[in-house]
């Protein structure tokens, strides 16, 4: 069967220009209706010479009016009316199988393929619909099926809900815009508070109070030489009694008053026309009643002065005078005014006569001097004969002392001699081991909410309670002291009273808490001088 070949007109597309208001108005774009003209297998190219023109804008509905309405599956819709009828398939089918539509020069110029999402097929081009109108083809219209009605007139709406878009009031628009301030102002709000309670913390850094405790224990310990198995209850060491002696030489520094005396000078005056003799022991009175006596006789001449020693009748250091008349009571009291004496201050003096004898108190000071030295030396001798132990405790057994004097009380010497003998316990042994058993007992002995610091290594004493010398065991007594503290402030400080406060309120409430000394606050960010609204975010910490 012969192959047909259709040609079809090109056709001429007129563009029509709008005239340019006088007033601006905004500008809507018509969108351009296209129809896919798509291969079927089987069939033909229509037929004709007319062209193909299809009135879009009269068979669209609007896309308001479609959204409303649910389009059925494609499997539902009613088939498609071809364009060509039958008898023009037949005819086309030969020519289809041959050539394929090889020949596209005489499709219009305006038809090209498109690549859309249903695949490759050829477009109608842009028609312009005020002209090209009046050119429809009503019969065409006939041979369309429902199904594509509806997609054109789907298309030809779009353009009205443009224009219905573009004139919204300008009212609506307004409210829209304090609509989305007044949102973004909330959404700004809401931020900045998560900001501030996710962020925002104060860390409260105090310092406690610390305390002493004291506690005592008594350890054995037994000495290695002489015990090769050391028990749990036990520390090893070595245990010894030392015998120690020594003698020292003491000057003799008592004194006897073998006799005592007051003595001095004075003046004697004589006013008389003749000399005035005097014997020894004359008798002067001073004005404060002490009375005194010439030494040796003197003749005081008439008209002179003469200088004579006196001593006082009773010698004591109250009879003592300085710058006083003296008158002589054995005269007649005519004479008195006339013959008399004067003293200086600083010419009569109080004495005394001493020698050097040994006393009780001096041999007893002795005793206990030499006895010190000897428990000196006995530690020093120790110490340096077993350095390895960092611990050494030396007693000095009283009930062992011995001493031997040269002189006896009451001899009159300048010097004396005193030998002491006497035994000494040593104890030595390790200090860190005796340490570790006291910290134990310490930290045994806390309280709940405690914490245990460190041992006071400046006031540990040992003392040697017993000595086994034979069998080399001994006890010593350890006295030691600790220091304890706060061991958190969870248990000292209520944490829901210091929410929201600022520095000088945090200063109140820890004035109040007598374990806390000090403390010093930390805010972040540093501007904010309060503490956070939420519990979780204040930190505690205590500093040692």
């Amino acid at each position: 069967m012969p192959v047909k070949k259709t040609t079809k007109k090109k056709t001429t597309v007129k563009k029509t220009t709008a005239r340019k208001p006088a007033a601006k108005v905004k500008r809507v774009v018509e969108a351009t209706p296209k129809i896919r003209i798509q291969k079927i297998s089987g069939l033909s190219a229509p037929t004709g010479n007319k062209d193909l023109v299809v009135d879009l804008k009269s068979r669209f509905k609007s896309e308001d009016d479609l959204s409303s309405k649910k389009r059925p599956p494609i499997d539902e819709r009613r088939p498609v009316k071809p364009f060509y009828s039958e008898e023009e398939d037949d005819s086309l089918d030969d020519a289809e199988d041959n050539q394929k539509f090889e020949d596209n020069d005489d499709i219009d110029d305006d038809l090209e393929y498109e690549d859309e999402d249903e695949g490759d097929g050829l477009s109608l081009g842009t028609i312009d619909d005020d002209v090209e109108q009046k050119k429809v083809d009503y019969a065409s219209k006939e041979n369309l099926g429902k199904n594509n009605r509806r997609e054109l007139i789907e298309s030809l709406y779009r353009d009205e809900k443009k224009k219905s878009e573009a004139g919204i009031d300008s009212s609506a628009g307004k409210i829209y815009r304090k609509l989305a301030v007044t949102f973004v102002i909330l959404v700004i709000l809401i931020a900045g508070v998560v900001f501030y309670y996710a962020t925002v913390k104060s860390t409260i850094y105090l310092t406690v109070k610390e305390q002493s405790v004291s506690d005592k224990l008594t350890v054995r310990v037994l000495d290695s030489e002489k015990n090769k198995e050391i028990t749990a209850d036990s520390v090893a060491g070595v245990v010894k009694e030392i015998l120690v002696e020594k003698s020292k030489t003491y000057p003799v520094e008592g004194t006897e008053v073998i006799g005592e005396e007051v003595i001095g000078k004075v003046i004697v005056y004589n006013k008389n026309n003749k000399n005035q003799p005097l014997v020894a022991t004359t008798r002067l009175l001073s004005a404060s009643g002490k009375l005194y006596r010439l030494r040796n006789a003197v003749n005081i001449p008439a008209g002179n002065q003469v200088e004579v020693e006196i001593y006082a009748d009773q010698p004591s250091k109250d009879n003592v005078i300085g710058t006083e008349k003296l008158t002589f009571p054995g005269l007649w009291e005519g004479m008195q005014d006339k013959v008399y004496a004067e003293s200086k201050d600083g010419d009569i003096k109080y004495g005394q006569e001493t020698k050097k004898i040994i006393t009780q108190e001096q041999l007893d000071k002795a005793n206990e001097d030499i006895k010190k030295e000897l428990f000196d030396k006995a530690k020093a001798d120790i110490n340096n004969t077993y350095s390895e132990t960092n611990q050494r405790v030396v007693k000095l057994l009283d009930n062992t002392v011995t001493s031997t004097i040269d002189s006896k009380v009451g001899e009159e010497k300048s010097q004396f001699t005193v030998s002491m003998k006497a035994t000494v316990q040593m104890v030595a042994f390790s200090g860190d081991t005796l340490n570790a058993l006291a910290t134990k007992k310490l930290q045994a002995n806390l309280s709940s909410g405690r914490t245990f610091v460190g041992l006071n290594n400046d006031n540990i004493t040992y003392e040697v309670a017993s000595v086994d010398g034979t069998a080399g065991i001994a006890e010593v007594n350890m006295v030691f002291a600790g220091t304890i503290s706060i061991e958190n402030a969870s248990g000292l400080v209520d944490k829901q009273k210091l929410v929201n406060l600022n520095e000088s309120q945090l200063g109140a409430y820890f004035g109040g808490i007598p374990e806390i000394k000090d403390y010093r606050v930390d805010f972040f960010p540093s501007f904010i001088k309060k503490t956070p609204g939420l519990v979780d975010r204040i930190q505690l910490e205590i500093v040692r």
